[in-house]
C-alpha cells in the first residue's frame, strides 16, 4: 500500500461470501503511524491520540454474464 509517499506491505484480514453471482465481504487491516513515516498530530485541542490506524473496507460486487 502507498500512503503519504511511502510504500509498505500490509496484511488484510478478509471475510467474503459468494452467492448467486454476488460477492460481499469485509477486509480489515491495522498499522502504526511509523509504518508509513507519518507523525501523529500535535494540536492543542487533541489531548491524546492512539498510535494504531485501522482501515476497514466493506465490498459488494456482482457478476453478470455478457451472453
Amino acid at each position: 500500500m502507498a500512503l503519504h509517499g511511502v510504500t509498505s506491505q500490509l496484511t488484510w484480514d478478509v471475510v467474503a461470501e459468494f452467492n448467486s453471482g454476488t460477492l460481499t465481504g469485509q477486509s480489515i487491516t491495522s498499522f502504526t503511524f511509523d509504518k508509513f513515516d507519518m507523525d501523529k498530530l500535535s494540536l492543542f485541542f487533541i489531548l491524546s491520540m492512539d498510535d494504531d490506524i485501522r482501515l476497514e473496507l466493506d465490498f459488494n460486487a456482482s457478476y453478470t454474464s455478457g451472453g
